[in-house]
């Protein structure tokens, strides 16, 4: 990877670091909304960043090109900018565009973490739409409430837990978790049909 970064002398690897961290911080600003884009979206995403980067890296180096495309392999065609034959569009997601830009990052922006808080946000989505989609009745055994170890999602262990707020008008959910040697946290309200809340005030 180094080798690579000095083939692609400045201003040409100054833009395209910049490029990717505009990329990246797009995803990131739209997983922290808790916006899931569809595959179409997805597909649109990508057509724009290859464009994006085919400008970039052109004239470059094969050994700059071949960095690029490899980052893509598998599912997406870069020379072709289009879904990688046999692939389907329907199974292409905000998953893929993370482990594309990780690739990316781990090539030509090294190590500045610009991906880890992108991970930690599909985490903390993730929890989110465990917690709305499992009854209230299965919080404790579905999500692990209390227990040491945690629920496992995305291979990472998050630890959640559910108290009822003080004026007992809804529950909130905190959670955290560890990536990258990093400690992230998370909340969020909660109510349940079925649950005699208190009703204040002016509601």
């Amino acid at each position: 990877s180094s080798f690579l970064l000095m083939e692609l002398q400045s201003p040409g690897l100054a833009q395209l670091q910049e490029y990717l961290r505009d990329a990246a911080h797009q995803v990131q600003r739209r997983l922290s909304q808790n916006d899931s884009p569809t595959p179409l979206q997805v597909q649109a995403f990508l057509k724009c960043l290859v464009k994006g980067l085919s400008k970039l890296v052109e004239g470059a180096p094969q050994q700059i090109l071949a960095g690029v495309r490899s980052a893509f392999r598998g599912f997406w065609d870069f020379d072709c900018n289009s879904v990688t034959s046999g692939a389907t569009l329907a199974v292409i997601g905000v998953q893929h565009v993370v482990y594309i830009l990780q690739k990316l990052e781990n090539t030509f922006l090294r190590g500045q973490q610009v991906m880890q808080t992108i991970q930690a946000e599909l985490i903390h989505q993730a929890i989110r739409k465990k917690i709305a989609e499992v009854p209230f009745h299965d919080h404790k055994r579905v999500l692990q409430l209390g227990k040491k170890g945690g629920l496992e999602l995305s291979g990472v262990e998050a630890r959640i837990s559910r108290r009822l707020a003080a004026d007992r008008s809804h529950h909130v959910f905190h959670w955290r978790f560890h990536l990258g040697g990093q400690e992230f946290t998370g909340l969020a309200p909660y109510w349940d049909e079925g649950f005699d809340y208190v009703v204040q005030d002016g509601a």
